[in-house]
């Protein structure tokens, strides 16, 4: 199967959601979806059976009764062997679904997905038993509620994932979500248009000094609010962004590795394939080989 990015998952009924959700069930004849991207986040709830996920360049297993908690942007595969029988649900939801918290959605959006202090074996959640009810019962009332839409479906499935993330922070140290409150909402809230630049103009040359400007800060300002607020620093930040981008052109095989490199905005090829062994274990192209295997 080929990888692609994955867009338009959350349209039902011909109208586009901030979120959607899915069963798939297997009696034996096995399951893979191959790897992809897309960026909302996303759980796999498992109830029957067990399964491998590739999350990024990492191989982990997963079974009933344990959850996966996927970031926005991240490259990822699910295989289900022939002869296992398998039940799980997928939820997902943008970031943005959760902008009456804008502390909660920069850190779901722009953070987590670029925060190196997160493994694979992390985001795979073993629910505790005196959990598993409630989550059980929210994952399948957000199936039930998107494939029934019954009058008022959005506000119920809205609120439902809003008590899903609430467990979420709760229950889940790795998050390492930033404590509520005004002066942490406006601190974080002053980053927002340089995280969204860098975001979206990551492949050009960057640098703090414009990074502070776009946020109407002070340069040892933005740097100091930038490191407490994202526990790391700008040029790491950006060196995170841009190789997780490189990761999703990586499934393109028709792209060189030059090619991704100047599009990242690693202006020489060497260095580009230097850092991401670095950060990433692998080379480029061994990386790409591993996820799109007989492709290339």
């Amino acid at each position: 199967m080929k990888a692609y990015f994955e867009s338009n998952k959350n349209r039902s009924g011909g109208l586009e959601h901030p979120f959607y959700a899915a069963q798939v069930a297997t009696d034996g004849e096995g399951y893979q979806i191959s790897h992809h991207w897309h960026y909302h986040m996303e759980w796999l709830y498992f109830t029957e059976g067990e399964a491998t996920l590739h999350l990024g360049d990492e191989i982990v297993p997963i079974r009933a009764g344990q959850v996966a908690v996927i970031p926005p942007c991240e490259v990822h595969a699910v295989t289900v062997q022939e002869g296992v029988r398998s039940s799980h649900y997928v939820v997902g939801y943008d970031p943005e679904l959760l902008q009456p918290m804008p502390n909660l959605a920069l850190q779901l959006r722009y953070i987590l997905p670029y925060s190196p202090a997160c493994t694979a074996a992390q985001k795979i959640i073993t629910i505790q038993d005196d959990d598993l009810p409630l989550i059980h019962t929210l994952i399948t009332t957000v199936y039930k509620e998107y494939a029934g839409q019954p009058p008022g479906y959005e506000l119920a499935v809205s609120a439902v994932i809003y008590q899903l993330v609430l467990w979420l922070v709760r229950n889940q140290s790795w998050l390492q979500l930033i404590a509520e409150g005004t002066n942490a909402v406006s601190r974080l809230g002053q980053l927002e248009l340089a995280l969204r630049y860098m975001d979206q103009h990551s492949h050009l040359k960057l640098t703090a000094e414009e990074m502070a400007d776009k946020s109407g800060m002070s340069y040892s300002h933005f740097a100091r609010t930038f490191k407490l607020m994202l526990r790391t620093s700008f040029t790491s930040y950006l060196i995170a962004l841009r190789l997780r981008k490189a990761e999703r052109m990586l499934l393109r095989p028709e792209l060189t590795i030059t090619h991704i490199a100047l599009e990242t905005g690693f202006n020489d090829t060497s260095y580009f394939i230097k850092l991401f062994k670095q950060h990433k274990g692998l080379t480029p192209q061994h990386y790409r080989s591993r996820m799109l295997g007989s492709q290339v």
